[in-house]
């Protein structure tokens, strides 16, 4: 791994396709006062086997950093049919507390209980603060199927020093228990509304979350860097 100048708390390596990640090297630098964070950039196309982390999730939090160019964001799923049957609905949010009141549930409900016995309830609820201090109506998408909350979606605009300017997923849910076609059709609305955005995309996501990493894949993005730190 190629170490990079330290940036205030944070040591930044490189590590490439032929690299292994050096369990015993971060476990080393997270250890010493100085340092909050270690920072892995991923070389161009380097796709990590991400099991090799799972040491260090026992002690540390670590999050994936994937990212998409806006040209390369992908379409899914299938519109919706015309049938009559099919009640979606796309809203677009116009009151910020109804936009925190479907946020703060969906994400107490569906990601802090999930993963309570993995990551500290004072780093989910730091997260939780962040996201809900950021998320705007008019950067947000609802999706209701029946009259009930079936999706809920929320961007925010980050600059980087490392990335062009982009816009970060900041929180995505769909409901689990819709039928085949209603799910195809709101995989279609929401990756059609983010393709719209017209801007790169990104997400930062426990390493863990198989599910939402292989979705994220399926957009477009694709992993970046990945981010260690203390708990």
């Amino acid at each position: 791994m190629l170490l990079h100048p330290k940036a205030q708390n944070e040591l930044i390596y490189t590590v490439g396709q032929n690299e292994d990640f050096d369990l015993i090297l971060i476990e080393e630098n997270l250890s010493n006062d100085g340092t909050e964070f270690v920072k892995i950039l991923l070389q161009e196309g380097f796709d990590p086997n991400l099991e090799l982390l799972n040491p260090l999730t026992e002690k540390h939090i670590v999050n994936l950093m994937m990212y998409g160019n806006k040209n390369r964001i992908q379409t899914l799923g299938l519109p919706a049919p015309t049938r009559s049957n099919v009640k979606l609905s796309s809203i677009f949010y116009d009151d910020r507390n109804e936009l925190l009141t479907d946020v703060k549930s969906t994400t107490e409900k569906h990601y802090n209980s999930k993963w309570k016995d993995h990551l500290p309830a004072s780093y989910l609820q730091f997260m939780d603060e962040i996201l809900f201090s950021v998320i705007q109506p008019e950067n947000s998408l609802k999706i209701t199927n029946d009259n009930q909350l079936a999706v809920t979606v929320c961007l925010f605009d980050v600059k980087s020093a490392l990335l062009e300017p982009f816009r970060c997923i900041g929180w995505i849910w769909i409901a689990d228990d819709l039928p085949s076609t209603e799910k195809q059709a709101v995989h279609f609305e929401v990756s059609t509304w983010l393709k719209e955005q017209e801007t790169n995309l990104a997400a930062s996501i426990f390493v863990k979350n198989e599910r939402a990493i292989a979705f994220h894949r399926k957009l477009g993005l694709s992993p970046k860097w990945i981010r260690i730190g203390k708990v």
